[in-house]
């Protein structure tokens, strides 16, 4: 039985018919089988106003038959008739896209369902708050001592190492031009790589300004 938001493809197709043999009759057309430009733009206004909405899949069905019926008897225009039509287009992917949807959330109700009823519940170890039997007092565990440590060696004192020569540390190696520029290329090859632009300025290590010269002492 069809809801009352619904209506057939028959009584759609005959209602749109009707509004425009209807609208005709009131511009008082004599042919109504081709009727003049104002009538036909008038009973053809009549007939798209009839049309059913786009709101179940029965509807657009629908829809599209009167739209098809309007082009035959020259109801509705042909550019009329696109615009209808992409709108018949978008009301069956929104249709199509909420019932994959609804799909999807089924699935994976589903699937969390089947999950919860694999995972076992684990069995308490006591009832009503006092072990129950001695394999619960066992699963108590027994408080773990720490074992003993060795006590640390004692250290040098400190006048023996005031009596050892200190080595003098060696001064720090400061990085090369050859250096610069491998670490440059790699940061390139790295950019390129992962499609980035390369937005570093390339070093010239030959055009580095000297250092400033020392003054001699005598």
């Amino acid at each position: 039985m069809p809801q009352p938001d619904e209506i057939t493809i028959n009584s759609a197709v005959q209602r749109c018919v009707n509004a425009w043999r209807e609208a005709l009759a009131r511009k008082n057309c004599k042919d109504p089988i081709d009727p003049g430009v104002w009538e036909r733009d008038y009973a053809g206004k009549a007939y798209r106003k009839a049309l059913p909405w786009l709101s179940t899949p029965d509807n657009v069905d629908a829809f599209i038959a009167c739209v098809a019926q309007g082009l035959a008897i020259g109801a509705i225009d042909p550019s009329h008739a696109t615009k209808l039509l992409y709108a018949a287009q978008i009301a069956i992917t929104s249709r199509r896209a909420r019932l994959h949807a609804e799909k999807e959330a089924r699935t994976q109700k589903q699937d969390r369902a089947k999950k919860e009823e694999s995972t076992p519940t684990p069995s308490p170890l006591t009832t009503n708050g006092v072990l129950g039997t001695k394999g619960g007092e066992a699963a108590v565990a027994a408080p773990q001592v720490p074992a003993p440590q060795a006590p640390p060696s004692p250290a040098p004192s400190s006048a023996l190492n005031n009596l050892q020569p200190q080595k003098p540390k060696p001064a720090p190696k400061a990085p090369s031009p050859k250096d610069d520029l491998t670490e440059h290329v790699q940061v390139m090859l790295e950019r390129i790589l992962a499609g980035k632009p390369i937005d570093q300025v390339p070093l010239t290590p030959w055009k580095k300004t000297p250092p400033p010269p020392q003054a001699h002492t005598r």
